[in-house]
């Protein structure tokens, strides 16, 4: 690997406009999440969040950034995306807590 020292980090605009309203798109910090899982030597597992991604992005479960651009397509809360990623990896549904 050469080099030992990496820095992994999503940068993105902070997007002010949508502060605290559950409606980021965290998909570049799960993209920055699998690169360190990768250089890590984790690839099972940076797959498995690549496979999530994809899966949830094909079955039109996005946020309204991405949503918006597909016709019919329902836009999804930060935390209600996050957690069809994780369905699409685990094939599990989260448990709501109250």
């Amino acid at each position: 690997m050469g080099d030992t020292h990496a820095l992994f980090e999503s940068t993105h605009g902070s997007a002010p406009d949508i502060a605290g309203q559950n409606k980021a798109n965290p998909t570049a910090m799960f993209l920055t999440m699998i690169m360190m899982l990768n250089r890590m030597g984790w690839g099972e597992a940076a797959e498995r969040i690549v496979k999530g991604i994809n899966e949830a992005l094909e079955h039109h479960e996005m946020t309204g950034d991405l949503a918006r651009h597909i016709p019919g397509t329902k836009p999804l809360s930060t935390s209600d995306y996050t957690e069809a990623v994780i369905h699409r990896m685990t094939g599990t549904r989260l448990e709501k807590t109250a």
